[in-house]
């Protein structure tokens, strides 16, 4: 499972380098493409007053994802919830809240400088990595259980 992730972090960080040094079609010469709207550090500052600005930025956009996920919700929301879980698919597991998933995306998108195209090949990889995240914490805590119990 790990060197699954290391695989996927790698692949990751190669398509972010690629996708970078090309281009937009049709973009405007005189704008930086990199620059975008400036981010309102209040939306980011959460109820304990951590602000997720503060959180390091990682090699690659799923790490980052997975730290922003762990300041963001509790041990028990990751190991209980998903992001976006299809209809049906995973009744065990709730949606975490989409308000907070945004806030994730938004500063994905700001800390690695993607426009819309590159974030949009490179959320399903985050999205896996953050409900991956919540999968093992709740195996570890499965364990941790069993091992009380005995």
């Amino acid at each position: 499972m790990l060197a699954t992730q290391r695989r996927t972090n790698i692949l990751l960080g190669q398509l972010i380098a690629k996708v970078s040094e090309q281009p937009l079609p049709n973009a405007n010469p005189n704008l930086n493409q990199t620059q975008m709207a400036p981010l309102d550090e209040n939306d980011f500052v959460l109820a304990d007053g951590s602000n997720l600005l503060d959180v390091p930025r990682h090699n690659t956009p799923t790490i980052y994802a997975i730290a922003l996920a762990k300041a963001m919700f509790t041990t028990e929301e990751l190991e209980n919830g998903m992001v976006s879980p299809k209809a049906g698919k995973r009744k065990s597991r709730t949606a975490l809240d989409p308000n907070q998933v945004k806030k994730i995306k938004r500063l994905i998108q700001h800390q690695y400088k993607l426009d819309e195209p590159k974030f949009k090949k490179i959320w399903p990889h985050c999205r896996r990595s953050i409900n991956q995240g919540g999968n093992d914490a709740k195996r570890k805590a499965d364990v941790e259980a069993d091992v009380e119990d005995e």
